[in-house]
């Protein structure tokens, strides 16, 4: 009898591995299954008879318990006699190397056995596979048998992988001790992308400004940018760089950061908590269960790795981070992405908007979360919301589109940046300026990254906002019934800056009481431009441009159907020498 399954992991261990499959027989004749290349590497756990794995490349018998095949380009038959059990771990192709402690390219084409790994922790692994009596031990794996006790999975390692037990010793073996979750301490991978891009520009000096305001009053950070300007790629550098969740010098080695003097002072030395809101809406269901997920999905993990250390009593995310403080010493980084999601979105749900505020209270304001905070990073697109004139959150430093202080250069591209890029793929600078530049924050021209990095690689000058919602996210504004918006939408398409006062706005998208509150409101999104010295506001470039443009005629503004007629009317009179409809007009 023959039986093959392919499973898939556990949400934990997904970003990890793409899904596992099972071949069980008992036949007495001899069987060939043949092994289509997938482009991932694979590591097989096998009992029974031997085995031979034959490829163009080459052919053996193997008599280890184990085996990893890297990625192959053709394929490879696995042949067998008698009783085999194999259950094979297909990672995906960027995650292989939070498991093994060999670099991936060294077994490209090839396929190594524990042995000639020389990975003591794998060895160590198959041996307690061959002496495994019980065959449910190796090769149970139900996902869905809630009635299974975790506690089950401790001695046997493979159902331990497949079922995504994250916290036990065969797991902790499987990363070199290192555990990875969800919220708690993530590992590098997602950064790992960037870097793995075909453009990535470095901005790891980030870190040297966070390294120095650790465990200061300055350690709170709100740092608010457009969508497209690289708010998650740096969320996810902070994660990298922090996490005990992996081992990442070898990734920074070569960037700004490991230039520093303090670069490996606080490389992976923290218990990190990540999360997205935006992810964690959409997972919960609905927004008014977000804040219970979140909470309840950091408290678990906390319990997993500190149960000892929390009571029983303790019902919130941040009371477990104190007692853990309190009882061993480490504090933790507390990174936040798309934090102001349920601000925007949610606008008019105030109370779901209350909880989250008092959750983020809890978390972070007062003298206990100054005991265990060591860095707090958040990173969306509005700065935190008012209450009444002053911040919810006042003890955080915010930088913003209206005041980027020493975050400036980290908002997106310099100049220095993009000439680079303009040499490295042959695009003229004057033209990408006009296009994608304007944005000026504290002496540095600031670049839209997404913009210019779709440029580069395409060769395409033109709007690149229409995959973000442009027309939804301007119209309604830019219709508001508030005296003056509409004609200073126009004078700004013809060139001119504007006058604004952006001090009136509260943070949010419903709080509107005047044109400067929209005007302000379309500068937090990067529709607009913002000139701190001359409090005036305009339009950055000519893709800010014909998006408005789009929106405005799309929505038939007739003072602009009348400008624009003017303006052609002007233009022919100009070109006709016409001197008496120019000066009339």
């Amino acid at each position: 009898m023959e039986s093959f399954q392919i499973v898939l992991p556990s949400p934990a261990l997904a970003l990890y591995i793409r899904h596992y499959w099972l071949l069980e027989t008992d036949s007495i004749a001899r069987s060939t299954e043949r092994i289509i290349p997938c482009g991932n590497i694979q590591m097989l756990f096998y009992r029974g008879n031997p085995v031979s794995l034959s490829s163009r490349q080459d052919t053996r018998r193997l008599d280890s318990q184990s085996v990893l095949c890297g990625q192959f380009v053709g394929f490879s038959d696995l042949s067998y006699t008698g009783n085999i059990k194999i259950l094979a771990v297909v990672f995906h192709t960027y995650a292989a190397n939070a498991f093994f402690r060999i670099p991936v390219s060294e077994f490209c084409d090839r396929k190594v056995t524990a042995g000639e790994a020389g990975d003591r922790d794998l060895l160590e692994l198959e041996d307690r596979l061959l002496y495994e009596t019980e065959d449910r031990n190796c090769m149970g794996f139900s996902q869905e048998d809630e009635s299974e006790k975790p506690e089950a999975a401790w001695e046997n390692p493979v159902l331990v992988i497949v079922r995504g037990i994250k916290y036990n010793e065969s797991y902790k073996m499987l990363t070199g001790g290192i555990c990875m979750g969800s919220y708690l301490n993530p590992g590098n991978e997602a950064f790992a992308v960037a870097l793995n891009s075909e453009i990535y520009v470095d901005k790891t000096g980030l870190l040297t400004y966070t390294n120095k305001v650790m465990n200061t009053l300055q350690g709170y950070i709100c740092n608010s940018r457009p969508r497209r300007f690289g708010k998650s790629i740096t969320a996810n550098m902070l994660t990298a760089y922090y996490s005990k969740g992996c081992s990442s010098k070898e990734m920074f080695s070569g960037l700004e950061i490991s230039r520093a003097k303090d670069f490996e002072k606080h490389l992976n030395q923290y218990d990190v908590i990540h999360f997205d809101v935006q992810w964690c809406m959409m997972d919960a269901g609905n927004a008014d269960q977000v804040v219970e997920y979140i909470n309840h999905g950091i408290l678990q993990e906390l319990k997993e790795k500190y149960g000892e250390l929390i009571p029983d009593t303790v019902k919130t995310a941040y009371g477990a981070m104190s007692y853990i403080k309190a009882a061993s010493g480490n504090k933790f980084v507390v990174i936040i992405d798309e934090w102001d999601v349920l601000i925007r979105d949610e606008a008019q749900n105030h109370k779901v908007q209350e909880k989250y505020i008092d959750f983020l209270r809890g978390m972070f304001k007062g003298s206990e979360p100054s005991k265990y905070i060591a860095l707090a990073y958040l990173t969306g697109i509005l700065p935190i919301k008012k209450l009444k004139t002053q911040s919810a959150l006042n003890n955080f430093e915010e930088f913003t589109m209206l005041d980027a202080g020493r975050m400036a250069p980290y908002v997106g591209f310099t100049e220095e940046e993009v000439h680079d890029l303009c040499d490295r793929y042959g695009q003229i600078y004057e033209q990408v300026k006009l296009w994608y530049d304007g944005y000026s924050l504290e002496g540095y021209q600031v670049y839209n990254p997404k913009a210019v990095v779709s440029l580069m690689l395409n060769g395409k000058y033109k709007s690149y906002w229409s995959n973000t919602g442009s027309y939804e996210a301007i119209v309604p504004l830019i219709n508001m019934n508030f005296d003056g918006l509409r004609a200073a939408i126009i004078e700004m398409m013809s060139g001119a800056a504007v006058d604004v006062d952006v001090t009136s706005f509260q943070n949010d998208t419903v709080s509107f009481a005047n044109r400067d509150d929209v005007l302000t409101y379309l500068i937090h999104l990067g529709y607009l431009a913002y000139d701190q010295d001359r409090e005036q506001v305009f339009i950055p470039n000519e893709e800010i441009r014909h998006e408005l443009n789009n929106a405005v005629k799309r929505n038939k503004w007739n003072e602009m159907i009348t400008f624009q007629k003017e303006s052609a009317d002007l233009l022919d009179a100009t070109l006709d020498m016409d001197e008496k409809a120019v000066a009339d007009g």
